[in-house]
């Protein structure tokens, strides 16, 4: 026999034994830690969690109102690797269940009782982030924040700032918002940001939520020429759209295989007419151009790619 196909037969062989030989948790139980069954609770905001089984690759969380048996709602069902999600629930009366997996065999469910009851103050609440996550970085200026609403929640007390001490020198958004999300588009620019936010009702508030960052790193667009134009004409307009909230672009121009640019300037215009006078020295050849910006908070984004245009 071909000794490729003996190698190609041997090793769909060790595909197929291990997935015959994958450990079968039909015979294990996955172990619900919090909150107890039947527990019975004002906060909606519930942290769930369950013993890892070492056989395990994820864990298949599921849950409803009223129960199993009698589904009113089906309100999570999803898939994870790790053994603790935190959700916010309606004050309901619900089941939550945990069914290990892996690639050939699942546990039967546990499952756990969990009432959450209509409480009309939100001294014990806290408010469930979703978005964005902590550390998240973004390419542009726009994020959208969301979280679960609040049943007794009136407004939201959102804050976004430059340092996570939240200096009042260093907020750069302090908004009361009515409803669970809020979009912010052009408001901060380039540079990291800590935010945090709270519930109100009448009568009182929730805690801030844990402190969480995110970065922007908006840079220009580079519009034409196009990579790798040929000039016929001058004057050469290089067009690009400056990110939001910027002060100013900087541009740098190569010529060749040159590791320094041997013209830097500032522009807020989104362009620049590259002229003969802008040859002189150099002659024929491939210029390269790139942009960086200068955002109001003070900080400088990435680079943009190095474009080329050709001079014959």
């Amino acid at each position: 026999m071909h000794k490729y196909l003996v190698l190609g037969l041997y090793s769909l062989m060790l595909i197929s034994c291990s997935a015959i030989f994958e450990p079968d948790l039909g015979k294990q139980e996955v172990v619900l830690l919090s909150p107890p069954n039947n527990y019975e609770t004002g906060v909606q905001t519930q942290e769930l969690i369950w013993e890892e089984i070492d056989d395990a690759s994820s864990y298949r969380l599921q849950i409803v109102s009223e129960n199993f048996n009698y589904i009113e709602d089906y309100v999570l069902d999803t898939t994870i690797s790790t053994t603790m999600f935190t959700v916010s629930l309606a004050p309901k009366v619900y089941e939550w269940r945990v069914i290990a997996l892996n690639n050939a065999t699942e546990s039967d469910p546990t499952t756990h009782k969990l009432t959450v009851r209509e409480d009309t103050t939100l001294v014990e609440q806290l408010v469930n982030t979703i978005q964005p996550i902590n550390g998240a970085s973004y390419d542009w200026d726009s994020v959208a924040f969301l979280w679960t609403d609040l049943t007794s929640a009136l407004n939201y007390r959102l804050v976004v700032a430059t340092d996570p001490s939240f200096n009042s020198q260093t907020i750069e958004l302090n908004a009361l918002i009515p409803y669970d999300f809020y979009y912010m588009n052009g408001e901060v620019g380039t540079g990291t940001y800590y935010w945090k936010i709270k519930a109100l009702g009448s009568i009182d508030s929730s805690e801030y939520t844990t402190t969480q960052s995110f970065s922007i790193d908006a840079y220009p667009e580079q519009n034409s020429p196009a990579n790798g134009s040929t000039v016929t004409a001058f004057p050469l307009s290089l067009n690009w759209t400056s990110a939001t909230s910027n002060i100013e672009d900087s541009l740098y121009i190569y010529y060749e295989n040159e590791a320094l640019p041997y013209r830097s300037l500032s522009s807020t215009s989104g362009v620049y007419q590259f002229t003969a006078a802008d040859t002189v020295g150099k002659g024929a050849g491939s210029y390269y151009w790139q942009l960086r910006s200068v955002s109001n908070t003070g900080f400088l984004s990435s680079y943009t790619a190095l474009r080329e245009f050709k001079i014959n």
